[in-house]
């Protein structure tokens, strides 16, 4: 199939596009001219580059020149408040406005169907684990903008032949991540660094980056043969909750030595998220997709990664 895929040298999409070139697949990526590819150096020529902005009049010429199949939409911006007007906009542009053009364009150019990137961060916090029924309260603008675009997708759906799902990720972790606290952590034991962190009690659903590929795999597949005008929200995450209490444990058990990790000399933030957890039912039925790594060997595998790549 030929692919468009927005976020591709981002965390996820880096891992995404290595997958899905070996299903044989044809990548075209959309990149902006300073972007960083650090993470995809070893295929670059394997992808087609598709370097362009996120006017509507470079959209239209990049549908205009390129067939699609697909689109996969990975490309985000987070900010965990918006602060500044300018906070608001980046949002606005990547989350809303960029992949309403990408829909827009979809449909005239008779696309088969558009994979959508969520987050668990739409859900309302619940003592229980949330399915895809649970109700929604945005944690912050930056979900809310994420909520935004799933109801836009879905009007696409009931409106024009296409197909289409939202997969909303919990806790993605991995190799080549953002400096998020478990490469953190990763780092601090490492380089035998101090590190300051919280108590370490929140109840987190940590899902390991090649399983959250394998879902972009299978949601592919599955959706070659649901019929046009279907819309699904599908999560996917582990089977079970860890706490970051217990990922510091078994990383230090990785470096057979004490770590530097202060553990409780860091308040919690306002807002604190203690507890999330996903059932993956839906995933289950629909997809097939079951996650197969468990935390003892995503976090394995991430140490043993920044073990050889210090930078």
């Amino acid at each position: 199939m030929n692919i468009l895929l927005t976020g591709g040298t981002g965390f996820i999409g880096s891992h995404l596009i290595k997958r899905l070139l070996t299903e044989k697949h044809n990548i075209s990526l959309i990149v902006r001219q300073s972007t960083d590819c650090w993470r995809i150096k070893e295929v670059t020529e394997k992808v087609h580059y598709i370097y362009s902005d996120q006017s509507s009049t470079r959209i239209t010429e990049l549908f205009s020149r390129n067939s699609f199949d697909g689109i996969i939409h990975l490309a985000t911006v987070y900010k965990k408040s918006h602060e500044t007007p300018s906070d608001i906009q980046s949002m606005n542009d990547s989350n809303i406005y960029l992949p309403s053009l990408l829909l827009s364009q979809a449909v005239t150019h008779n696309v088969k169907f558009f994979i959508n990137t969520g987050s668990l961060f739409e859900y309302a916090r619940s003592n229980n684990p949330v399915t895809e029924h649970s109700p929604i309260s945005p944690y912050n603008y930056y979900a809310a903008t994420k909520l935004a675009f799933e109801n836009i997708l879905s009007y696409y759906c009931v409106n024009y032949p296409l197909k289409a799902l939202t997969l909303r990720l919990f806790y993605p972790y991995g190799e080549m991540d953002n400096e998020k606290i478990i490469p953190l952590v990763i780092k601090s034991i490492i380089n035998d660094n101090p590190l300051d962190i919280t108590k370490g009690e929140q109840q987190l659903n940590f899902t390991y980056i090649s399983d959250i590929v394998e879902a972009y795999v299978y949601s592919i597949r599955a959706l070659t043969s649901w019929p046009e005008h279907t819309y699904e929200i599908i999560n996917i995450g582990q089977t079970n909750t860890t706490t970051l209490k217990d990922i510091v444990s078994i990383l230090t058990r990785c470096n057979h030595k004490p770590s530097r990790i202060n553990v409780g000399h860091k308040p919690y933030t306002p807002n604190e998220i203690m507890y999330f957890n996903t059932s993956i039912q839906k995933a289950q039925k629909l997809l097939g997709w079951t996650p197969k790594i468990n935390i003892e060997e995503g976090l394995q595998m991430m140490y043993n990664y920044y073990s050889t790549h210090k930078n």
